[in-house]
């Protein structure tokens, strides 16, 4: 698909987020994946509605304590999972 994302496309990235409030650093993952059947002929505008969703449903008051979550329709699907990262070993994960 020219200008766009095509079926079964799936990125995934952890992004380290260095500011918790002295606690250590939040490891942010961000997976998004186009379902099968579908396409999204994407828009920064459209990236930008999908991913405040999960970022701000909850606790949106301010930057800090964001819990992430995932948003899903049809064809797509995003996940933003915040995990924070024990300064001495790997990220310490929630439970899903």
């Amino acid at each position: 698909m020219l200008n766009g994302l095509a079926e079964n496309y799936v990125h995934s990235q952890d992004l380290d987020f260095p500011y918790n409030g002295g606690l250590g650093t939040v490891t942010i993952k961000v997976r998004f994946e186009i379902k099968p059947g579908c396409d999204w002929p994407y828009s920064y505008d459209e990236c930008r509605q999908y991913l405040k969703v999960p970022v701000d449903g909850c606790n949106c008051d301010g930057v800090n304590d964001k819990q992430g979550g995932i948003v899903e329709n049809n064809c797509y699907k995003w996940k933003i999972d915040p995990n924070l990262k024990d300064k001495n070993s790997a990220a310490i994960t929630k439970a899903e």
